[in-house]
């Protein structure tokens, strides 16, 4: 009995070394949440695993992608935000912080992103011929606004929660002259309200044409049909005349009537410096969801009405194999004992 205690005195006095080592190296951490579904499981993951795994201290904060900028700038310590999409910012005030130390882009959450203009089933199996932007806008009939008789509807993103999304698209509706051609654009009030809006069309079987991005269960499971622009896209315009309207709240001269596509989306970890001085620094940069992973969490967080919290352990504890290769094994088994 003596002996088997002195193991277990042991073992407690390992575990309480390696928690106050991690915590001496790493401090306190604030992991910024951002307002949707993704973002918020992969910053509980990161939490979880900083806490629990390098001993950090871990505050949250909610944040949101144009609030990010503001966020690292007003950040004396390491600070980590899980899923930033870069475009939904000023590329130069982006570039600028960058340069003077204030932002880093650390890792990438995962490697297959986008943002799109979307069908749904419905419409792409009754119209497989409109299969482009440029042939779809000039057919607003098909999709009849609920708020303005005669008008066609485009559903963008929801206003007022600091998405970039919600500019970039009122910037791409206007250049490809939608409002002119007969389409009106209903925003969304919420993000709740943006999905419930895609989920009536797939389950009525009616037609809706969008925005939205993956990965997400929303675009897995409606079935969502990606639109091709159907042009050569210009990275002058997006920068010219896109990012001008996040400006100025108006298109720039010029860029009236200029048809755009989306700019391919690049979405990292953004970090301050101060994470380098911490051991979960090296954690950030490896670790990678694939896309059909994350929608699958996605997934059952919204099925089961699960928190983000939750469901981040749901991952730690049903993909082992995956999230271990990232940290050494001290780190792997203090996580495993904390879930």
């Amino acid at each position: 009995m003596k002996k088997l205690a002195l193991i277990a005195a042991s073992l407690t006095t390992a575990l309480v070394g390696f928690s106050s080592a991690a915590q001496a190296e790493c401090g306190e951490v604030t992991v910024g949440e951002a307002n949707w579904s993704t973002a918020q499981i992969l910053a509980q993951i990161d939490g979880f695993v900083m806490e629990h795994g390098f001993g950090c201290s871990v505050t949250f904060t909610p944040t949101s992608t144009t609030q990010t900028l503001a966020l690292a700038q007003g950040s004396d310590g390491p600070l980590v935000v899980s899923e930033f999409w870069n475009l939904g910012v000023d590329q130069d005030v982006l570039a600028a912080a960058i340069a003077d130390g204030e932002i880093e882009l650390t890792g990438k959450p995962f490697p297959e992103a986008g943002e799109f203009w979307y069908v749904s089933p419905a419409f792409a199996e009754a119209y497989p011929e409109i299969d482009t932007v440029a042939e779809l806008v000039e057919r607003p009939d098909l999709f009849p606004s609920p708020t303005v008789e005669g008008m066609g509807a485009f559903h963008g993103c929801p206003i007022g929660i600091g998405w970039g999304c919600e500019h970039n698209n009122t910037a791409l509706f206007h250049m490809w002259d939608m409002a002119e051609k007969g389409w009106n654009l209903e925003n969304p009030g919420s993000f709740e309200g943006m999905n419930s809006i895609i989920t009536d069309a797939y389950v009525s079987n009616g037609y809706w044409v969008g925005y939205y991005w993956t990965p997400t269960a929303i675009a897995i499971e409606n079935e969502l049909v990606v639109l091709d622009w159907g042009i050569e896209h210009s990275a002058d315009n997006w920068t010219n005349c896109v990012m001008g309207y996040r400006d100025a709240s108006e298109l720039p001269s010029g860029c009236e009537e200029t048809p755009q596509s989306w700019t391919p989306s690049d979405i990292a970890t953004a970090t301050t410096p101060a994470l380098r001085d911490t051991g979960a620094y090296d954690y950030v940069l490896a670790r990678e969801l694939p896309m059909a992973v994350l929608g699958a969490l996605d997934s059952y967080m919204g099925a089961n009405q699960a928190s983000a919290a939750d469901t981040a352990k749901v991952f730690l504890r049903d993909y082992q194999d995956m999230w271990t290769s990232w940290v050494d094994a001290d780190v792997a088994d203090a996580v495993l004992a904390a879930l």
